[in-house]
């Protein structure tokens, strides 16, 4: 049952990206735990509502790509998640219900994994973190954000 409604939960987040909706999302996301990648700085649910009035780093990773050039290069993606969940054949690949003993907050963790194609047909996946709280899914995090995309085999963009 809880990995059926992770399933819906990853659903929805990745509905929330196509249709750049950021109050969905925010309604998704864990309040006092969201971080990109594991040494990622965390951010409360409070914070990413500020972080996307002043479209900052995170907005742009998850929302819009058009700002991440105002981020230091060259570790920065040159696409947003909310662009490649438009894709055609972007999916929930697989979700994966998992406990670790050295988790600090209470509840069991798992784990939504997104698919898409780019336009040269290779397919690239992300991991969406998800801690169950209160008997509902919340995104905790993910683990880095969509690679830059090469249109052809031209990656001098």
């Amino acid at each position: 049952m809880r990995e059926n409604d992770l399933r819906t939960t990853g659903e929805k987040l990745l509905q929330a990206f196509r249709d750049r909706d950021t109050d969905t999302f925010l309604a998704l996301v864990h309040p006092h735990h969201f971080s990109m990648g594991a040494e990622g700085k965390n951010y409360t649910r409070t914070e990413l509502r500020k972080s996307f009035r002043v479209k900052d780093e995170m907005y742009c990773y998850l929302f819009d790509a058009s700002c991440i050039a105002l981020a230091p290069p060259p570790t920065t993606p040159e696409t947003s998640f909310s662009e490649v969940a438009k894709r055609p054949g972007a999916r929930v690949q697989s979700v994966q219900i998992w406990t670790e003993k050295d988790i600090k907050e209470p509840g069991c963790r798992g784990s939504v994994n997104f698919t898409w194609v780019d336009p040269v047909d290779s397919t690239d996946v992300s991991t969406f973190t998800f801690m169950y709280v209160d008997r509902q899914w919340k995104t905790v995090g993910f683990d880095f954000p969509p690679t830059a995309m090469a249109r052809g085999k031209d990656t001098n963009r």
